[in-house]
């Protein structure tokens, strides 16, 4: 089973960096939008200046990946 989760890193120049796990599809991004706005709402100056998609973005989401043994 694969568990949802976010790493955030706060760097030295306040520069935020958000790591999506688990997340398959597209909705990792909205799930990212959400946590953007949630820090936004804390005070925090988060905006988002680029993205890279994992592997995982290209999973449909409720698609279950499993290994085949040999």
């Amino acid at each position: 089973m694969s568990y949802e989760s976010f790493d955030v890193l706060i760097e030295a120049d306040g520069k935020v960096k958000i790591l999506t796990k688990g997340f398959r599809g597209p909705i990792c991004s909205k799930e990212q939008d959400k946590l953007v706005a949630l820090l936004q709402s804390a005070g925090l100056n988060v905006k988002i200046e680029s993205t890279e998609n994992t592997g995982e973005f290209y999973v449909k989401e409720g698609v279950r990946v499993t290994a085949k043994e040999q």
